[in-house]
Parts: C-alpha cells; structure tokens; sequence
C-alpha cells in the first residue's frame, strides 16, 4: 500500500518528527492537557503503575454500583489485566472490538 502514496516517505518521516517532538514534550502536554480538560468539567485520574489504574477503575465503578460493564478492548487495560481484576471483585466485563467483528 505504501507504494501507492507518491508521498510515503515524506509522510513517513513527517510523522516520525512528529513523534518525537511530541515524546520529548510528553509531561508538558499532559499537563495541558489536564488543565483544559478540567476547565471542561472533566474529572483527570493519574495512576503510576498498573495496580492503581485498576484501583481508580474499581472505586468509580463501586461509586456508581456498576455490576456489570461493557467497555472497548485495549491493549491498556490488558496490559493492566483490568478484566481479572473487575472479575474478581464482582463486576462482569464485557468487551467489544468493532475492528475483530469487521474482520
């Protein structure tokens, strides 16, 4: 597919730039992005390891009594082995994957 594209190498190194400007500025713009999106009325969670990202999960879900939940599969929560971890603490997952249905 890339030979079909004149211009794949340019848009390739276009995006490699990109890329790494944006991981050399990383904490900056996460930080922007926070304070943008807390102006929105959005509620920003920051987790240090795997652990506390399943914590903060858990503690909305029981917040708000969630016994079951459908969510979209990533490979965050499966690096983070959210789905066990609700499981086991009584919460039924269900994930889909509209891109494994297509196919």
């Amino acid at each position: 597919m890339a030979a079909a594209v004149p211009e794949w190498e340019l848009l390739r190194e276009t995006a490699s730039a990109i890329k790494s400007h944006t991981q050399s500025r990383l904490a900056e713009y996460l930080e922007q992005f926070e304070a943008n999106a807390k102006k929105l009325g959005v509620i920003v969670h920051w987790a240090t390891d795997a652990g506390e990202h399943n914590r903060i999960v858990l503690n909305i879900l029981q917040k708000h009594h969630v016994q079951r939940l459908v969510k979209r599969k990533s490979m965050l929560t499966e690096e983070c082995h959210l789905n066990p971890f609700l499981e086991k603490h009584g919460i039924e997952v269900v994930d889909t994957d509209l891109g494994e249905r297509i196919v």
